[in-house]
């Protein structure tokens, strides 16, 4: 799995190259290469929300966490 710097790397330069961009065919690989970089950190966020979700809700269930 690509660390999340790497991705984030990934899609700032896949940015940078859709604003150099000059015509239409390199537009459209630039930005369906950015989409499937953003695509991933999505996931990977929602993945992350869920098991952190997970966790709270589990403490909260043992009464654990902040309000004792």
């Amino acid at each position: 799995m690509t660390p999340l710097r790497d991705l984030l790397e990934r899609l700032s330069q896949a940015k940078r190259d859709l604003a150099a961009a000059t015509s239409p065919a390199e537009r459209a690989a630039t930005s369906a290469a950015a989409a499937e970089i953003e695509a991933e950190l999505k996931h990977r966020a929602d993945g992350h929300l869920r098991r952190y979700t997970a966790r709270t809700e589990a403490r909260a269930r043992r009464g654990e966490g902040a309000g004792r």
